[in-house]
């Protein structure tokens, strides 16, 4: 399994209580989250199967096609047949196509995404439903902590191209979901500068909710029931 995002190490703890014996690598950016992710690993007795990297995901991924979980030098471990992205979401779908061109998939791999309406993540989602290489759902919930906002997350099935098949590339990005993508980043800065309090977040995720529906016809399989 592979995480992009490891922060305290919670989520990779909770999968590898959902499947024992599992290896997981999950990557970090920040060198002080990674060291408390690292410990609250070792402390669980997991350390032997949760790999906790630090790195940029653009910097790491591109070498797991080549160099594997170990290193340089080390043999290609096997293709990601789970893949849990918790990172920036303007790094989902350049992070995901590096996955697909490296081989890192394995058919039917599951590709989980988080905060895809909050603050959003309108490139991936066109991407995962538009491209042809997946099966997606998308589930309304309620974000983590803040009662009264909606958030989705997308869950996706990789179609894997059999033998020469070749998948025709998705339609190109429309122009509206490019302003979409440019407002959640805007967000993100926003909330990492000053904070967002959960007025402005609740509002902010309507507002993408209606304009994802309007522009693209995304929405959710079944409606938030609020929380």
């Amino acid at each position: 399994m592979l995480e992009v995002g490891a922060y305290c190490g919670y989520s990779s703890l909770r999968m590898a209580i959902a499947r024992p014996g599992s290896r997981i690598l999950t990557l970090e950016a920040n060198p002080s989250t990674a060291v408390i992710a690292r410990s609250v690993v070792s402390y669980a007795g997991l350390a032997h199967l949760i790999d906790v990297r630090v790195g940029h995901s653009e910097d790491v991924l591109p070498l797991l096609g080549t160099e594997g979980w170990g290193g340089q030098g080390a043999s290609p471990g096997p293709p990601f047949d789970l893949v849990f992205f918790d990172q920036r979401g303007s790094r989902y779908v350049a992070d995901l196509k590096t996955l697909e061109s490296t081989g890192c998939l394995a058919p039917g791999a599951v590709v989980v995404c988080d905060n895809v309406l909050k603050p959003g993540a309108p490139a991936l989602l066109w991407h995962v439903l538009r491209s042809g290489l997946y099966e997606t759902q998308i589930m309304a919930v309620t974000e983590y902590a803040m009662p009264g906002v909606e958030d989705w997350m997308s869950m996706s099935v990789y179609r894997h191209p059999q033998g020469e098949q070749q998948q025709a590339p998705p339609p190109p990005l429309p122009a509206s979901l490019r302003r979409l993508e440019w407002e959640a980043d805007q967000m993100r800065n926003r909330n990492q500068t000053g904070g967002v309090d959960f007025e402005a977040w609740a509002q902010f995720a309507a507002t993408m909710r209606s304009s994802l529906a309007s522009s693209a016809g995304i929405a959710p399989e079944k409606p938030w029931a609020g929380g």
